[in-house]
C-alpha cells in the first residue's frame, strides 16, 4: 500500500514506470545472489539432483522469489506494471473492483485451501505446478498497489481520521477471530494473509498518511528499513546455526536475537555506505 502510494503521489508515465522496475530489479538480482548459498545448502540437505535444483530455483526467481521473503520484490514489479496500465484506461473504483477480484480469489485459494471444492483445488494445484502460489503480485499484490494509488489521489479530501479508528479497531479484532478460526480448521498450515489483514493495513495506511502527510522519510531510514526486511532470513539462518555449536536456545530468545541483530547489522550497513559506496547496492 505505501509503495503504491508513494509511487502514484506523483505523475507517472512509461519512463517512470521502467526507472522503478529496473531500480527494484536490480535490489532483486543483488538479494538473489546473496541467499544463493542458503538456497544451495536447502537443495544440499533434500539431496536435489542438479537439474531439479535448477530448474526449482529458475521458477521460484520468476513467479515467487528465489528466497521465500523476496516474494515482495517481482510482486511489487508486476502489481505497479498492472494498476498503471488498468489506471491508463479506468477509474479508481473501477481498478479496485477488479484487482480486488484478484485479491479474493489469491486469498482463498492461498489461505483457505483446504476449505476449497475438489475441483477448485485440482485446478489450483495444476497452476501451482507453473507458477507455485498466489501470493503473488498479480492475485495479491495488484490491490494492495492500488489502495494505495487511490489514498494519494483522495489524500487532500480526508481531513479527519476519526472515521477510520473504529474501523481499525473492529478490523484488528476481527483479525484475530479469523487468524484464531484459520488456525483450528487449517491442519497446520502456513497462513501468510487473512481477508481482514488486508482491512488492518489499508485503515492503518489511510491513518498514518492522512494524519502525518507532513513526514518525508529520509534516505537513511529508508534504506534501513529497506535492509531490515531483505536481510532477516539471513540473520534467521545464522542464528539457528547456534543449535549445531550445542549452544541450545529456546524459540523466543532466538526471536529476540533475530530482531536485535538484524537491526544492528542493517544499521552498520547503512553507516558503511557513508564510507564505502558498494554498500549501496544492498539498498
Amino acid at each position: 500500500i505505501i509503495s503504491g502510494f508513494l509511487f502514484f503521489q506523483k505523475a507517472v508515465n512509461e519512463e517512470r514506470l521502467k526507472k522503478q522496475i529496473f531500480r527494484i530489479l536490480k535490489l532483486y538480482g543483488v538479494w538473489i545472489i546473496a541467499y544463493f548459498p542458503i538456497n544451495m545448502y536447502s537443495y544440499w540437505k533434500e539431496e536435489m539432483s542438479i537439474s531439479q535444483m535448477v530448474l526449482d530455483f529458475i521458477k521460484k526467481t520468476i513467479f515467487s522469489g528465489s528466497y521465500y521473503h523476496l516474494w515482495y520484490l517481482p510482486s511489487l514489479i508486476i502489481a505497479l506494471y498492472i494498476v498503471y496500465v488498468l489506471g491508463k484506461k479506468y477509474n479508481n473504483k473501477r481498478i479496485l473492483t477488479l484487482t480486488g477480484i484478484l485479491m479474493i480469489i489469491g486469498i482463498l485459494t492461498n489461505t483457505y485451501t483446504v476449505f476449497l471444492p475438489d475441483v477448485v483445488d485440482k485446478i489450483y494445484l495444476r497452476y501451482c505446478d507453473i507458477f507455485l502460489t498466489s501470493r503473488n503480485g498479480l492475485f495479491m499484490g495488484a490491490f494492495l498497489v492500488a489502495v494505495g494509488k487511490s489514498i494519494s489521489d483522495y489524500t487532500k479530501k480526508w481531513k479527519d481520521i476519526r472515521i477510520f479508528l473504529p474501523l481499525l479497531i473492529i478490523s484488528i479484532l476481527a483479525l484475530y477471530g479469523e487468524g484464531i478460526w484459520l488456525s483450528n480448521h487449517n491442519n497446520g498450515g502456513i497462513i501468510n494473509i487473512a481477508f481482514t489483514t488486508v482491512a488492518v493495513a489499508t485503515f492503518l495506511a489511510l491513518i498514518f498518511i492522512v494524519e502525518l502527510p507532513q513526514i518525508r522519510v529520509k534516505p537513511k531510514l529508508r534504506n534501513l528499513s529497506t535492509l531490515i526486511y531483505c536481510c532477516h532470513p539471513w540473520i534467521i539462518f545464522i542464528v539457528g546455526l547456534t543449535d549445531h555449536f550445542g549452544i541450545l536456545l529456546n524459540t523466543g530468545l532466538k526471536a529476540v536475537l533475530t530482531l536485535i541483530l538484524t537491526i544492528m547489522v542493517s544499521w552498520v550497513v547503512v553507516k558503511l555506505d557513508e564510507k564505502i559506496k558498494v554498500f549501496k547496492i544492498l539498498m
